[in-house]
């Protein structure tokens, strides 16, 4: 071949290939620059998802409703060997001032007391026994949206012939009032 029909040759190979890197160098620049707003383009829209996601739970949490329960009672009584038998009285309450409670709850009332047999608790709703197992009584509904008050009296009797100890016994009687929120 001659010389110059080689050279001619080899200038276009050139020629080709810086063509080919300047293809490729166009390709990554363009690349690059996708690539860029596709990453923009993501943030942007990640920050008013997370936005939108924060609004919403904000209005979530608005709508709690809030259960009630309130206990009166009376001041202590004092019950001893000449004054044997006393009557505790206390109510359970579904609402506070005005603001009745917005779910229906249950309850039951515990008494806790130092366990001695010549001790006998009694509770009555009114006139009506309520029984007690292991000093504990039953679930009790109490209602929503309406005022409703259960009152009881607790009987509290000591009977010295049953105690099992000649030691002076002493402590306090709690009446406990354990509440459930029922959905």
């Amino acid at each position: 071949m001659p010389k110059k029909v080689k050279k001619k040759l080899f200038q276009k190979e050139i020629q080709t290939k810086n063509e080919l890197k300047k293809r490729s160098k166009k390709r990554k620049i363009t690349i690059f620059i996708l690539l860029f707003f596709v990453i923009f383009f993501g943030i942007l829209v990640g920050v008013s998802l997370a936005k939108y996601e924060t609004q919403m739970q904000i209005k979530a949490f608005a709508n709690i409703a809030k259960p009630i329960l309130e206990v009166e009672t009376q001041k202590s009584i004092l019950i001893t060997a000449l004054a044997p038998k006393a009557a505790y009285v206390f109510e359970v309450r579904n609402y506070k001032e005005e603001e009745v409670s917005q779910v229906d709850m249950e309850y039951y009332i515990e008494i806790v007391a130092p366990h001695e047999d010549s001790i006998q608790f009694s509770l009555y709703q009114g006139e009506t026994p309520i029984p007690l197992t292991n000093d504990k009584t039953n679930k009790i509904k109490l209602g929503k949206e309406e005022k409703q008050v259960h009152s009881y009296r607790l009987e509290i009797t000591y009977d010295k012939t049953k105690q099992t100890t000649n030691e002076k016994i002493e402590g306090n009687i709690e009446i406990k009032i354990h509440s459930i929120q029922k959905a």
